[in-house]
Order: C-alpha cells, then sequence, then structure tokens
C-alpha cells in the first residue's frame, strides 16, 4: 500500500505499508495464541503455472495445432477476502474461529484473567456501517460494548469505506480488566473505555499504539501532532499527554512501545536524539520521570538498510529482548539480546533469511516466540518457534493459511534452485528445464543454498498433507498442494509420493506446452528411480515432438519461400538427453556423500524424517503451583469461553468454492501410448 494511501486513512497514521505486521496476543497462561488473518482467493497466495521456467507465449512445435481444440478453462469468479479471528492452542494446534466477517477486525488482546477476549470489527447493515469493540466470554457469546457510525468517504481514498489497515491496530486491557483502549476512526485518536459497559472516560486526539503502564495508571502512546513522538497519558487524570520524546521527523514506521517490568522506563524505536540525520533508528529505553535516554542498540544486524518496518519484544522477566527489522535488500533475522549483559546472544532466522519476519511476541510463561512471516499486507498465520534450538512450527488453522503458508515456502524455495545448481543453458540461450525443478545429476555449486533449500523442503514438505477428516478442498486449493507436493517431494528424492502428485497435477495442466513439460518431469523422476529404459522413451518421444520443425512463408525477391523456423523452447529434451545418457553410463546415481562436505553431484537432497517435539517444548498440562499457592484453588485463569469445546486439529472452516479446470484427457493418452512396457516396441 502507498504512503499517501496511510496518511490518509482515519486511524492509520502509519501501518502495514512498512512491513508492520498486525500483532499475535498469548494468553496469560501462555496455552493459547489469538490472532487475525485474512482468507483470500488461493490463486493470490501462488498464481497458476509458477512451476514452469519463464517462456515465451508461443507453444512448442505443434502444440499449437491441438491448442484450438483443447478446452479453455472457466475464468475463476473472484472472491472477496474474509477476515477471521482465531484462537489456537500452542501445544497441538487445535482452532477456534472466533469470528468471520467480510470487513477488516482489529488484533485482539485477552483480559488479564484470561477468562475474555476484546476485539474491534468492522459492522453493516441496513442502518449503516460502524466500529465496533467486542468482549467475547464465551463460544457464542458476545457483547458488543462500544460502537462508532461512519459513512463513506471518511477514509479518504476512492472506492474504500471501510479501514483496510484496521487489522495492524489493536484493542488493549488495562492490568486491572477495568479498562480498554481502542483505536478511534474519525477524528484519528484512542478512547478509553470501561470494559464492563463502554463508557469513554478519556479522548487521546492524534494518538495510535496504546501500551498500558504496569500499574494501569499511565498509557504510552505515539502520537502525532506539532511533534510526533512517545507520550506518555495519565488515564485518570485530565492533563494534556506529556511528550516524553521526539521520535524524529517523517520516521516511515515506528513499533508500539514497551514498557519495563517494573514500569520504569519505555523501549521504543526512533531517531537518535543525537543525530536527527541519520538515517539508521535506533532501539532506545526512555526512563519515565526524567526522559533520559538510553541507546540498546539498531533494532536488527542489519545496521546499514533503508528501513521498512520493526517489530520487538520482552520477556515476562525483562531479561530479553527479542528484535527483528524489515530492511530493503537484506536478509531478515531476529537478535536476541541479553539485557543485564548487554549483548547479543543470538541473530537468527527460524525459516530462512529471505523470508521477513515481525509481529514478534514472547509467551508469558517460556520464552517461546510467536512471530509472523511474509508481507505484512497478507495477514498470514503465525508460527511458534524456540529460540534455542530454532524448531518451529506453523500454525494453519484451515485451509487459506495452509496454502498462505505454502505458497510462502514455495516461493522462497524456487528463488534458491537457481542458487543452489546453476541456469542449465545451450549455447547461452534459454533455460534447459521442462520445469523450475533440477535433474537428477546436476552438480550443487553452492552448498550454503543447499542447506538453506533443505531446511525450507522439510518446513515445507508436511504441510502439503490437510488432516485427516476433512472436507474436500476446493478446486484451488487441492490444485496448489498438489503442485507443492509434487514440488518438495521431487526434491526430498521421494519419487513415488511425488508421481502421484504428478499424475493430479498433470490432469489441470491447461496447455500442451505444460502437459509436454509434465511428461519431462516425469522422465526426470524415473531417472531418479534409475529405470533408464522407460525415462529414454519418454525422451525420445519429446525429442520427435519438438523436432519437427515448424516453417513460415516468406516473399523473396524469388518469390514465396517456406522458411523453417526453429523453436527456442525446444532445448529443454536435449538437455534431458544429454543428462540421461551421463547417468546411463554410469549405471547408478551417486550416493550422497557427507553433508558436511555438500559437494554432491546427485539431486537427492537426504531428508531426515520430522522430528517429534522434546517433551515440555510446548507444555500443554498446567505449570506446577507455586509453593505458596492455597490447596484447592486453581492456579491459572480459568476461560470459560473454550470450556465445553470439542478441539480437534483438524477442523477447518469451509473452505471457498470455485471453478476447476476441465479435465482433459491428452497427458493419459500420452502416456498410454510411448511409456509401453517394451521401449523398443514400435509406436
Amino acid at each position: 500500500m502507498k504512503i499517501l494511501r496511510i496518511l490518509c486513512c482515519g486511524i492509520a497514521v502509519v501501518a502495514l505499508a512498512g512491513c508492520l505486521h498486525p500483532p499475535i496476543a498469548w494468553s496469560p497462561d501462555g496455552q493459547w495464541l489469538a490472532y487475525t488473518t485474512v482468507a483470500r482467493p488461493p490463486r493470490r497466495a501462488l498464481e497458476a503455472d509458477w512451476l514452469y521456467p519463464d517462456t515465451s507465449d508461443r507453444p512448442i512445435t505443434r502444440a499449437a495445432e491441438r491448442a484450438a481444440n483443447s478446452p479453455k478453462p472457466p475464468a475463476a469468479k473472484a472472491a472477496a477476502p474474509r477476515y477471521r479471528l482465531w484462537a489456537t492452542r500452542a501445544d497441538d494446534g487445535a482452532s477456534v474461529l472466533i469470528e468471520d466477517s467480510p470487513g477488516p477486525i482489529t488484533s485482539p488482546c485477552w483480559r488479564p484473567n484470561g477468562t475474555a477476549l476484546a476485539f474491534g470489527r468492522i459492522s453493516s447493515d441496513d442502518a449503516g456501517a460502524r466500529y465496533e469493540v467486542v468482549v467475547q466470554d464465551g463460544p457464542t457469546h458476545q457483547a458488543v460494548i462500544y460502537s462508532e457510525p461512519f459513512v463513506r468517504g471518511d477514509f479518504g481514498f476512492d472506492g474504500a469505506d471501510v479501514p483496510a489497515d484496521l487489522p495492524g491496530f489493536a484493542v488493549a486491557y488495562s492490568p486491572d480488566g477495568r479498562y480498554l483502549a481502542t483505536p478511534r476512526l474519525k477524528p484519528r485518536g484512542l478512547e478509553i473505555l470501561v470494559a464492563e459497559n463502554g463508557r469513554i472516560t478519556r479522548t487521546i486526539d492524534e494518538a495510535y499504539f496504546p501500551s498500558w503502564s504496569p500499574g494501569g495508571s499511565q498509557i504510552a502512546c505515539v502520537r502525532r501532532g506539532e511533534t510526533e513522538g512517545l507520550y506518555v497519558v495519565d488515564v485518570r487524570g485530565v492533563e494534556t499527554p506529556r511528550l516524553l520524546l521526539d521520535l524524529g521527523a517523517d520516521l516511515p514506521v515506528i513499533a508500539p512501545p514497551v514498557w519495563s517490568r517494573d514500569g520504569k522506563s519505555i523501549i521504543v524505536v526512533g531517531r537518535d536524539p543525537a543525530n536527527r540525520n541519520a538515517d539508521r533508528v535506533q532501539l532506545m529505553r526512555v526512563t519515565v520521570d526524567s526522559g533520559r535516554v538510553t541507546i540498546e542498540g539498531p533494532p536488527s544486524a542489519e545496521r546499514d538498510a533503508t528501513t521498512l518496518g520493526y517489530s520487538f519484544a520482552l520477556d515476562p522477566e525483562g531479561d530479553d529482548l527479542f528484535t527483528t527489522m524489515t530492511a530493503e535488500g537484506k536478509s531478515s533475522t531476529i537478535v536476541w539480546r541479553r539485557i543485564r549483559e548487554r549483548e547479543v546472544r543470538k541473530v537468527f532466522n527460524p525459516i530462512d533469511p529471505s523470508i521477513p519476519l515481525g509481529a514478534i511476541s514472547v509467551c508469558p510463561t517460556n520464552r517461546n516466540l510467536a512471530f509472523r512471516a511474509g508481507a505484512a499486507d497478507i495477514l498470514a498465520s503465525p508460527a511458534i518457534c524456540d529460540p534455542e534450538d530454532e524448531h518451529v512450527r506453523m500454525l494453519t488453522p484451515d485451509d487459506s493459511s495452509r496454502v498462505e503458508w505454502v505458497a510462502l515456502l514455495v516461493q522462497a524455495s524456487a528463488k534458491l534452485i537457481p542458487q543452489v545448481y546453476g541456469k542449465p543453458t545451450r549455447n547461452g540461450g534459454v533455460s534447459g528445464r521442462p520445469t523450475i525443478l533440477p535433474v537428477p545429476g546436476e552438480a550443487i555449486v553452492d552448498p550454503a543454498a543447499a542447506q538453506r533449500l533443505t531446511k525450507l523442503i522439510k518446513l515445507g514438505r508436511p504441510l502439503c498433507d490437510r488432516p485427516p477428516g476433512s472436507p474436500v478442498a476446493d478446486a484451488d486449493i487441492g490444485a496448489i498442494l498438489d503442485e507443492a507436493k509434487l514440488f518438495f517431494e521431487y526434491l526430498a528424492g521421494r519419487y513415488d509420493a511425488a508421481l502421484v502428485a504428478l499424475d493430479r497435477t498433470a490432469q489441470r495442466a491447461s496447455t500442451p506446452d505444460h502437459r509436454l513439460r509434465l511428461l519431462g518431469l516425469r522422465a526426470q523422476m524415473m531417472l531418479g528411480q534409475k529405470d533408464f529404459n522407460r525415462a529414454g522413451a519418454i525422451i525420445s518421444y519429446l525429442l520427435d515432438e519438438t523436432r519437427r520443425g515448424v516453417t513460415r512463408l516468406e516473399e523473396t525477391p524469388a518469390g514465396f519461400v517456406l522458411i523453417p523456423e526453429i523453436d527456442p523452447q525446444a532445448d529443454w529434451p536435449e538437455f534431458l538427453e544429454r543428462h540421461a545418457r551421463l547417468l546411463e553410463s554410469q549405471k547408478t546415481l551417486p550416493a550422497a556423500d557427507d553433508p558436511a562436505q555438500l559437494e554432491r553431484r546427485a539431486l537427492f537432497l537426504e531428508m531426515e524424517e520430522e522430528v517429534p517435539l522434546p517433551p515440555n517444548v510446548f507444555p500443554r498440562e498446567n505449570p506446577q503451583p507455586p509453593a505458596n499457592a492455597v490447596p484447592g484453588e486453581n492456579p491459572r485463569p480459568r476461560m470459560p469461553f473454550l470450556e465445553g469445546l470439542d478441539l480437534k486439529p483438524g477442523v477447518f472452516v469451509a473452505p471457498q468454492r470455485g471453478e476447476a479446470l476441465p479435465f482433459n484427457p491428452l497427458e493419459d493418452e500420452l502416456i498410454k501410448r510411448f511409456l509401453r512396457d517394451d521401449p523398443d516396441e514400435p509406436r
């Protein structure tokens, strides 16, 4: 989204434009996460034909003759996105759908005793549109405590009658649960409400990103005005908000401030007051009473970069600070700092450095991190990570979130393949592979990139399987998961499973060119299985199919002549043939070498089986009660809005419906004609 559009938005002074991911809320007992997602059309996440290399629009030789007779896929109906609010159990991923709305939803917050969730939403009916603050304290019980009407055009940009950046903001409970701070849409600002009845006790103009002090008497916020900066407000008084720190002019994106555990200081991101002309921002600690500023350091390991967004969080004890920054052209990492020792303990990205991270949130009962990945405006489902061993789990409460995760990992993996294996060329010509997948026998040219690719395969492959007992998936969702499963299983060297996914993908191939390329991929799998006879039969057919030249009629001074025209996209069957001869001459594929050497010629990235989580990494049972606990009393807060629910990880929201591509039998016909048991039998 453009910055101009955001500045015009009624509540969004800064928002998702700078990769500021919507916040994630841990429950007070550390057992649940609450967060918003958006369910968008699946092909917005991963477009069709991503599996094929960039080629010209002209089909390969002889394919044009069939194109006219091939059925055309119907135009897919554009589905409007749906905003969803989830509560997901951290240990097993079981999820409860709290809200499903066509309008934006704010990020949620938990009541301090864990018995309810509060959030804001956009609602509309015959009476008009309005912004509502909702408290949900039961599976089906909601109470609207605040309602603010608005009309079309309130948000300053054409065609929008809702604030699209609303998910980037959150309502916030006071520590005692008596008050709620909520965004006000127009004029922009914050409202302080009595949580029981929604009565407004105070309004803070031009303010956003509220953060309650541990004692609950003050709110820290970012506020626009004559000076954009960090302000402190006495919620029970009438005094003007006090400017605590000038954050610098034209600061593109600001992360919400965080209070220290003792309430004496606030951590915030901004430009160093001693060097306003510096482009680089700093993580600063500001003393509330005196305003003294202490520089904690840059919010990322990338010091010289154009910053796009920040996120940071303190652990419950205030000892560990986790920060991340999205910077233009730079890797995305999480920096783990030890506050007291003033040292950096670790710099890591649990998925891949190419994937931006944000919305870091620390579990209140341990150091487990929740975060979002990918572009901020996608509102993808979160992941949970143990920063010690970097073991990561993606949360997939529905098909939409599953597809978003799969698409993110596929795109990151596809970008790594040219780095790992190089780009096959013929005399400096076009790409030589039928698909983006490498051929068995290609040499690894970048071992470091190969290690990253292996990690992405391990993360992506399990996500392609929907839970047992799930309803039939939408056609587009099924197509994406089948294509991704083909992609990951092939890279993992599991060719039996890849062939099953290939059969499903081939049924959906929409052009003769793609069907022939998938036939070439089938030959690659047979090379991987050392079935050189069947692979050779397919390659022989592909060579025969592509070498039949196309001629064009051209007028010359001597009259009309037929000029042969060679299709530049016909190189890949010859590329397959050369590699097939090489592998067949060796009679056996080279075994995988020691992973430490990473100088393998074979394609296979030997995959370890998924290691189960060690016990107590995501504890499901109640923690041990403190020594001074009263016998018979529950040391954790009750959660009545979740009681009585039969939670199952496989429970899915009904998927969006779309129209599937028509089945085309040409692929099966080609297989029957050219893949006989005896490849020497005349065709």
